[in-house]
């Protein structure tokens, strides 16, 4: 593989990787969206709960909040991916620009 075709091979990649993880996150920013109304749905509910629905109303913020929770972890874990695949291919270029380098280096010393 030549180093011409690797440029606009990596761009590419890099390219389209970038417009599905940005389309990934806002379908997880639609989803803390719609996952903030739920949050203040069950807050209106617990308001208006009957005497004695203390335990369902706790059940259902309780799982809200680990929702939201486990929300922000993917997130977080998106981004971290995203960054760590930006510096591989950062490094991968860098290594076969210098490979391709010392080769043609070598090829006119001989």
């Amino acid at each position: 593989m030549t180093i011409s075709f690797f440029f606009p091979a990596k761009a590419w990649l890099v390219g389209v990787g970038a417009d599905i993880l940005k389309a990934k996150y806002n379908e997880l920013e639609k989803l803390n969206e719609d996952l903030q109304k739920h949050t203040a749905w069950v807050e209106k509910a617990a308001k208006n709960a009957p005497a004695g629905s203390d335990v369902a109303v706790t059940a259902l913020k309780s799982t809200v909040a680990a929702t939201t929770a486990a929300f922000d972890q993917l997130s977080k874990a998106t981004k971290q991916v995203v960054s760590f695949a930006d510096a591989s291919m950062r490094a991968a270029t860098a290594n076969v620009a210098t490979a391709a380098k010392a080769t043609t280096k070598g090829r006119k010393a001989a």
